[in-house]
């Protein structure tokens, strides 16, 4: 299964008066890192947050973003500050006897003064918030798994089509290697031929010199190591563990044999395909770098 480092996730529970919101995004990255960002009040819940993410993300970015809220009724807990309202009724007292202004000092004035009333905050039992907790974040890595599965398999699409590319390209190396040996003998037969005008030509020192062409630009086991490359490459892919960092080192291996095909093949036609291959394996690696 080839997932992508890139994906996002959002799930929000409510219970026993309680909202829990959970939201996770990931971005590609050579590591696994993930980061939690919560209120104070659940900063002990923190590490059970990260491990519960450690278990279903190998590679990439992370952050983890959860809010908590009580659902309660505001009113259950609003409370009035009875010391500072009597500190106003008298302060209003005294500024009406010493100013001798008319008027009553009655409760829709003093309503309306600061810091009279006050919503206590409520703190996060964590042991009845836990479980609420680890059901959304639970409910944010499906979602967030979900997309990173979907693009995984998009780009898994591409990167198949691209290896079968390449495989028919090598086919197409190995047909045209073995002629070219052939067309290296006719050329220094030719050659030969005119230097050495009414000389015959030492049939036996020609075979030779052939011969060590032949096994001077032999291709064969390359192209052989790029096939199997190829096959662990895709194999890889449709794997259940992490491809990521085994595909990325498939590359650089792919990335030698067809440097080595292309300067020891010292064909036109052959170099032409070795640059085909080199395009598609850079394609390979920019799409590599989102694998998980």
């Amino acid at each position: 299964m080839t997932l992508s480092m890139t994906g996002f996730g959002t799930a929000t529970v409510e219970e026993d008066g309680s909202r829990v919101t959970v939201e996770i995004q990931s971005v590609n990255s050579r590591y696994v890192e993930i980061s939690v960002r919560c209120a104070k009040s659940l900063i002990d819940v923190e590490a059970r947050i990260r491990n519960l993410a450690q278990k279903r993300i190998e590679r990439g970015k992370v952050i983890v973003s959860v809010t908590w809220e009580s659902t309660e009724n505001i009113l259950d807990r609003l409370s009035a500050n009875v010391e500072l309202a009597k500190a106003y009724r008298d302060a209003l007292i005294r500024l009406k006897d010493e100013l001798h202004l008319p008027g009553e000092i009655d409760l829709s004035l003093i309503v309306n003064l600061p810091d009279l009333f006050k919503a206590d905050t409520v703190s996060a039992d964590i042991d009845r918030v836990w479980p609420l907790i680890e059901r959304t974040c639970l409910a944010a890595l499906d979602r967030h798994t979900a997309m990173r599965r979907a693009e995984g398999e998009a780009l898994a699409r591409d990167m198949i089509q691209r290896i079968d590319l390449i495989e028919g390209t090598l086919q197409n190396i190995m047909t045209l290697a073995p002629l070219r040996i052939e067309t290296y003998r006719k050329k220094l037969t030719e050659r030969l031929e005119t230097l050495l005008s009414s000389k015959a030509i030492d049939e036996t020192r020609l075979t030779m010199e052939v011969a060590l062409l032949a096994e001077r630009c032999d291709i064969k086991e390359e192209c052989i190591r790029f096939q199997s490359h190829n096959a662990q490459f895709l194999a890889a892919i449709n794997g259940d563990e992490a491809a990521g960092r085994r595909l990325n080192f498939l590359l650089q291996e792919m990335g030698r044999e067809a440097n080595t095909i292309g300067a020891k093949a010292d064909d036109a036609d052959i170099s032409h395909l070795t640059v085909t291959i080199k395009e598609e394996l850079e394609k390979l690696r920019e799409q590599v770098q989102n694998i998980e």
